[in-house]
C-alpha cells in the first residue's frame, strides 16, 4: 500500500468515486462514517491495520471551517492520512513516506528527505515533532523517545 494515493485524495468526501475505490482497494470501507460517530466524537477513522495506515474524516462543516472547501459533495471529508512506519498496535507502514520515494523510520531520515522543518517541538532536549509544508499540505512527524518515527501525518494546514 502506498499512502500517497490517499494523500492525493485529502479533501475528497465519502461520495467521491476515487476515494471509495482507493479505500476498497486497500481492504477498507466507510461504514464507520455515521452521523452518530461524528456527533459523539467529531471525527471517524478508517484503519488499515495490516498496512500501518489510518485515514481521518471530519464533517464537511468542520473541514470548511478549519481547513478548506472539500473537493467533493459528500457530508464527510478526508482530513488527514497517518502512516505508522514503526508499527505500534498494528503492522508497520512499509511503503515510501508521503512525498518521497523512500521509507522513513527515524528523525534523521525525515530531515534528510524533507529538509529543514518550519516548526519543531522539543521538550527537555528531546525532539517531539517536526512540521514541513509540501504541495500545499502540512507533513508532521511525531517521534518516540529514541527518535524513531511514531507517525507521519499529512493534512491541509489550518486556516489563518
Amino acid at each position: 500500500m502506498n499512502a500517497d494515493k490517499f494523500v492525493q485524495l485529502i479533501g475528497f468526501t465519502e461520495t467521491d468515486e476515487a476515494l471509495l475505490a482507493a479505500v476498497e482497494a486497500g481492504g477498507g470501507d466507510l461504514t464507520g462514517l455515521t452521523p452518530k460517530r461524528f456527533r459523539d466524537y467529531g471525527n471517524a477513522y478508517v484503519r488499515f491495520p495490516d498496512h500501518g495506515v489510518e485515514l481521518v474524516f471530519v464533517s464537511r462543516a468542520m473541514f470548511e471551517e478549519e481547513r478548506d472547501t472539500p473537493r467533493g459533495s459528500g457530508k464527510y471529508a478526508l482530513e488527514a492520512v497517518f502512516c505508522f512506519p514503526n508499527g505500534g498496535d498494528d503492522a508497520p507502514y512499509l511503503g515510501p513516506a508521503p512525498f518521497t520515494d523512500v521509507r522513513l523510520s527515524a528523525r534523521a531520515e525525515a530531515l534528510a528527505a524533507y529538509g529543514e522543518p518550519f516548526d519543531t517541538e522539543e521538550s527537555d532536549g528531546m525532539f517531539e515533532s517536526d512540521d514541513w509544508s509540501k504541495a500545499g499540505l502540512q507533513i508532521s512527524c511525531a517521534y518516540n523517545d529514541n527518535q524513531s518515527i511514531a507517525n507521519i501525518c499529512v493534512m491541509p494546514p489550518y486556516k489563518g
